[in-house]
C-alpha cells in the first residue's frame, strides 16, 4: 500500500520498508483519438481492480479533475490489456513498476501509446501531500513508445504495530538482504533499493527494521 498522509490510515501502522515505485501509466491504442487526460471525458475506461491502491489513486485522480467516463470498469492487467484489444475499452491505468510485463507484451502484439499524467503531479500533491513525485516512463520501456511524463507513486510494506520485533526484523532480512535477491522473480522488484528503504512519508519506520537496516 502507498504510504499515505491520510491519519486514520496511518496511526496504527508502522513501515518496513519501501520496496519500489510505481508510475502511473494510461495506455490506449497508438490511433486512439484520446491525447490527455481530459479526453477520458465520455469514454470506457478500466481503473483496477476493487479495493486496490491502482483503483485509489486513480479513481482520486479522474475525480480532483472533474472527469467522468462514460463506464468505469475494474479490471486486472490482462484483463484490461483482452478489454483493450477487444475495443471494449477506450483507456486502462496500470499503476505499477515500468516496464510492466503486461504492457511490454501488449506493445509487442499492437500499437500503443501512453497518455501523458506529469502535469497533474501538482493536483495530486495538493489533494494527498508528500505521497506522490513527479517521474517520467523512459523511451523505449515499452516497444515503440516514447518517454512520457506521469506520477510516481511510493509503496511501502506495512505492518500494524505490535508486532513482535523479531518477526518484523525477520520480514525486513527477507526483502532487503542482498541473499534475498535471487528469490526476485518480478521485474520491478529489481528496484528495490536500500537506500530508499526507510524513505516511508507520513509513516514511521518501525524501529526493528530500522535497527537491521542500520546494522546491515
Amino acid at each position: 500500500a502507498a504510504a499515505v498522509d491520510t491519519g486514520v490510515l496511518t496511526r496504527e501502522l508502522t513501515g518496513i520498508a519501501r520496496v519500489y515505485d510505481s508510475l502511473i501509466q494510461l495506455v490506449v491504442p497508438a490511433d486512439s483519438p484520446i491525447t490527455s487526460l481530459l479526453d477520458l471525458e465520455g469514454r470506457a475506461v478500466s481503473v483496477g481492480t476493487n479495493g486496490s491502491g491502482s483503483e485509489f489513486t486513480t479513481t482520486s485522480m479522474l475525480t480532483t479533475a472533474g472527469i467522468t467516463p462514460k463506464k468505469i470498469e475494474h479490471f486486472g492487467q490482462n484483463p484490461a490489456v483482452a478489454a483493450l484489444k477487444s475495443g471494449e475499452l477506450d483507456a486502462f491505468f496500470s499503476v505499477t513498476g515500468s516496464p510492466t510485463p503486461s504492457i511490454a507484451k501488449l506493445a509487442k502484439e499492437m500499437a500503443i501509446r501512453l497518455i501523458p499524467l506529469g502535469e497533474y503531479y501538482p493536483m495530486l500533491e495538493r489533494a494527498i501531500p508528500h505521497v506522490y513525485t513527479y517521474d517520467t516512463i523512459a523511451a523505449g520501456a515499452y516497444q515503440g513508445v516514447a518517454e512520457t511524463p506521469t506520477v510516481r507513486v511510493p509503496n511501502a510494506l506495512l505492518v500494524r504495530q505490535g508486532l513482535e520485533d523479531h518477526v518484523v526484523a525477520k520480514v525486513t532480512e527477507a526483502v532487503l538482504s542482498d541473499s534475498s535477491r535471487q528469490y526476485w522473480k518480478h521485474e520491478v522488484s529489481k528496484n528495490i533499493d536500500r537506500k530508499l528503504a526507510a524513505v516511508l512519508g507520513s509513516v514511521q519506520m518501525h524501529p526493528a527494521a530500522r535497527a537491521w537496516l542500520d546494522s546491515n
